[in-house]
């Protein structure tokens, strides 16, 4: 969101106020912004919450990993609770904080997608005409893993249970991306949309009891939470069909960065304050 290394400019409940967040760059720009699915960057005051820090709506979990389809909390017997809550930030009511309690049993990232593709199409078809920005953050494959039955008869051809499971919850993935992908394409946006996908890590080979999540990093050595080459090295791409001949500003090499979602983060902090030519 910032570009910056969170062990820098983090505090131990949340990324630093003083930091200016991508979206409030945006917003500055008369963007509309949407932050769905995992936000993790800090839920200790209201201040830190999305709709606070540069969203107009989120819809998602405040913390880092939660249970697919309970959404309950999974980082630990101290920090468990149910995390799921839909905000928007009103002109005129302020903010609107709700507890979305009716969705219990639905895996999470259909719902992710169900609610990306409601902004998509009312970017399209609502009111304004101002362009918009949004981050969908899928929680898929962070632990715990707990695929569907029909993404693990999808990946029936791998033995390994462990890795059949790991594989279908990046099918999940797949799928919803696939989705926000049609749904830009069916209104019309697609060709006028830039798209940034990326990792934040590489896989988490095991969890602290030794137990095997299924994750290959292969060849490379070392995993999540590690600076080998495992550890940070992750794919990513962006996309734009239509390539603006002016206006693109190319971030070369980013200061202090470990990772390429650093490196991507700081790039589209330079592209906030450019006009793209299309």
């Amino acid at each position: 969101m910032s570009g910056n290394r969170a062990v820098y400019y983090g505090t131990e409940h949340g990324l630093a106020l003083s930091e200016t967040l991508l979206p409030q760059k945006l917003k500055a720009a008369n963007y509309n912004t949407y932050m769905i699915g995992k936000w993790h960057l800090g839920f200790a005051d209201w201040a830190m919450t999305p709709v606070r820090r540069g969203f107009d709506y989120f819809f998602g979990m405040y913390g880092g990993s939660a249970t697919y389809r309970t959404h309950m909390s999974y980082e630990g017997p101290r920090k468990s609770g149910y995390d799921l809550f839909e905000d928007t930030l009103h002109p005129e009511e302020g903010l609107k904080h709700q507890v979305v309690n009716d969705r219990k049993g639905t895996f999470s990232e259909l719902l992710y997608t169900e609610k990306a593709i409601e902004k998509i199409d009312e970017s399209a078809y609502g009111a304004s005409n101002n362009p918009f920005f949004m981050v969908v953050a899928y929680s898929n494959p962070h632990a715990p893993i707990e695929p569907m039955d029909r993404d693990l008869e999808q990946n029936s051809h791998i033995d390994n249970e462990k890795r059949r499971a790991m594989a279908a919850m990046i099918t999940s993935m797949d799928y919803g991306v696939g989705r926000l992908t049609t749904a830009l394409q069916n209104t019309n946006q697609y060709n006028n949309t830039v798209i940034i996908f990326l990792s934040d890590n590489g896989g988490h080979l095991m969890l602290t009891d030794g137990e095997s999540l299924g994750s290959s990093n292969l060849p490379f050595r070392g995993a999540k939470g590690t600076l080998y080459e495992g550890g940070v090295r992750t794919p990513a791409f962006i996309h734009l069909p239509h390539y603006p001949s002016t206006g693109l500003v190319v971030v070369p090499a980013a200061t202090g960065c470990h990772s390429n979602a650093c490196v991507w983060i700081k790039l589209a902090n330079s592209l906030s304050a450019c006009q793209l030519s299309m």
